[in-house]
């Protein structure tokens, strides 16, 4: 039987988790932070790296996410000796080469990999996937394309991501694509994120996703799609309270009606753009 700790940070995971779907990044890592203080065990604590790496990622906070890689390894070494359990040991340390990967150590996240990558048999599907993912970002941030993105495939076509970390990973191919612009090849990456957050009723996620896919489409010359997924974006992010997003897409929108000579939109646009809180 669980104790009441035990417990707490269950209770805690799962409101952090519901957090993020309700929009509010801070409530989650609020709930995240006192689940490190209840003492989880080294499962729970691995559950809670794997969610909270990535809203690290999204607010910039560099060092979370070197203190997240420290912590990782040792779990890593707990998980292994002290539970047992080599699988999770696995699935730590590439959670761990992914975070590097994002703080600009990528050619030690791709040694990282090789080694989780010799330890796994080939039906352990998901955690090859996991793998396969990490490698992919490890790539895609050291600036190799290509690869980065054959990797991202090999990962997805296992079938062991979860959605949310398929939505990423399309998120991060697509904003690549757009960074080496190439916004044809970055589309579709875009549509089938935006896709699969739908599906996942994430509201801020799609948000950004319609404003990435819109961006793309207006730089290929689709203005027509790219206002409407713009405009669709902005009226999300109004109706569900995210300045932030909103304040994205309308810029973008501005850009693109400008292109269309929609003076009088332009205007109206930017009136609403001086209305939104600073960040």
């Amino acid at each position: 039987m669980a104790t009441p700790v035990r417990s707490a940070v269950s209770y805690r995971i799962q409101a952090a988790e519901a957090a993020l779907r309700l929009l509010t990044e801070a409530e989650a890592l609020a709930q995240w932070q006192a689940a490190f203080d209840d003492g989880p065990t080294p499962t729970q604590r691995l559950r809670v790296h794997t969610q909270r790496w990535a809203v690290l990622r999204s607010r910039g906070d560099k060092p979370g996410l070197q203190a997240t890689v420290v912590d990782l390894d040792a779990l890593a070494l707990a998980l292994a000796r002290d539970d047992g359990d080599p699988g999770a040991a696995a699935d730590a340390a590439c959670t761990a080469a992914s975070v590097c990967a994002l703080t600009d150590r990528s050619a030690e996240a791709l040694v990282r990999i090789d080694a989780v990558l010799s330890t796994l048999g080939a039906g352990d599907a998901v955690r090859r996937a996991r793998a396969m993912e990490a490698r992919s970002i490890a790539l895609l941030h050291s600036g190799q394309l290509e690869a980065g993105q054959a990797a991202a495939e090999s990962a997805m076509a296992l079938q062991g991501l979860p959605p949310e970390q398929t939505a990423r990973l399309l998120d991060m191919l697509a904003y690549r694509n757009f960074l080496a612009g190439q916004p044809a090849q970055a589309v579709p990456f875009a549509e089938r994120a935006l896709a699969l957050w739908q599906a996942l009723h994430a509201t801020r996620w799609v948000a950004r996703a319609r404003t990435m896919l819109g961006t793309l489409l207006g730089m290929q010359g689709d203005l027509d799609r790219a206002l409407a997924e713009l405009d669709a974006a902005r009226e999300l992010a109004a109706a569900s309270g995210l300045p932030e997003q909103q304040r994205e897409a309308t810029l973008n929108l501005v850009n693109f009606a400008l292109h269309r000579g929609q003076a009088r939109r332009v205007l109206a646009l930017l009136a609403e753009l001086e209305s939104l809180p600073q960040a």
